[in-house]
């Protein structure tokens, strides 16, 4: 197995499409289909479905896929950083996050402004999976995570920085009834359809509320959202309402309204880190991280 298959098949596992791929890798077709021939040969296992209708990956093929692809990216990473100058000079820093509504509004500026104070450190975000962090830090598959776990604080080989103090928010359609509610507390959710975040994503806070609500006998229904994305959408299409911490959502959006929801557990939202792993530009991104957060929300005062 070779870098010039693995690259093949990511492009293949990509765009589904034998010329597309042949184009992108300046190949001929027949040239992709020996590669990735040979390929399902060392593997032994067959990585794609072919027929008439088009291409699609096999199980083995999806799970191939999704290992292989973060080697492609740290390799091709390398290769770059190699290229461009000594290694000694350049650092890394990899940050995984969830792509929140709070993380769009601050993450541009607070990485600008890290550059500005570690112009030779890079900074790579990548998507991540709540409750794996602990997983993704030991192995080093992140230097730091945007959290809103608390609870890897309290393992004596993590830190947790708290950034701010969340709460919580009944997300509804800007047309809804509750939009003019200055707030909404357990009651008021009877006769609705609630729709949750996948438990398996969830931060412990929102797993005891959401325990809380699974057991509220006069809710109309449940839903399940596997995102943010995926829950407002449905929020905006009328399927159903949300209660959500308040920095995983935006009141900026038109066609929806937060309103504060009554309850007595606590949420916030920070940065996790291995507590051996206080290098100076981790703690340097923590400092930029809290300053940029403070001026922002001073703005909006």
């Amino acid at each position: 197995m070779n870098f010039n298959q693995i690259s093949c098949f990511i492009h293949l596992a990509e765009t589904l499409n034998f010329s597309e791929t042949a184009k992108k890798m300046d190949l001929t077709q027949p040239a992709v289909t020996k590669i990735i021939k040979q390929l399902e040969i060392e593997l032994e296992a067959v990585l794609f479905h072919r027929n008439t209708r088009g291409v699609t990956l096999t199980r083995a093929g999806t799970i191939f896929y999704d290992d292989m692809k973060d080697v492609l990216l740290k390799t091709n990473l390398t290769i770059e950083r190699t290229r461009k100058q000594n290694q000694q000079d350049q650092h890394l820093l990899s940050i995984g996050f969830t792509g929140t509504k709070f993380e769009e509004i601050y993450l541009p500026r607070i990485i600008r402004r890290f550059h500005e104070t570690a112009p030779h450190t890079q900074v790579l975000l990548r998507n991540f999976v709540l409750n794996q962090e602990t997983h993704d830090l030991l192995t080093q598959k992140f230097n730091l995570v945007l959290t809103s776990n608390e609870d890897i604080s309290r393992q004596s080989n993590f830190r947790y920085a708290k950034i701010l103090d969340g709460s919580y928010v009944c997300v509804v359609p800007h047309d809804h009834p509750f939009a003019r509610k200055k707030e909404i507390g357990s009651a008021d959710l009877a006769g609705q359809t609630l729709i949750l975040f996948n438990k398996s994503q969830s931060p412990h806070s929102l797993k005891m509320l959401q325990d809380r609500l699974l057991e509220q006998p006069d809710i109309a229904s449940f839903l399940y959202g596997d995102s943010i994305s995926i829950i407002h959408t449905m929020i905006k299409s009328e399927m159903g309402i949300s209660v959500l911490p308040n920095f995983v959502t935006s009141d900026r959006d038109a066609e929806l309204r937060l309103i504060p929801f009554a309850t007595d557990l606590e949420v916030n939202y920070g940065i996790g880190y291995l507590a051996d792993q206080s290098a100076p530009d981790v703690l340097r991104f923590i400092r930029v991280f809290r300053q940029v957060v403070e001026e922002l929300q001073e703005e909006l005062r």
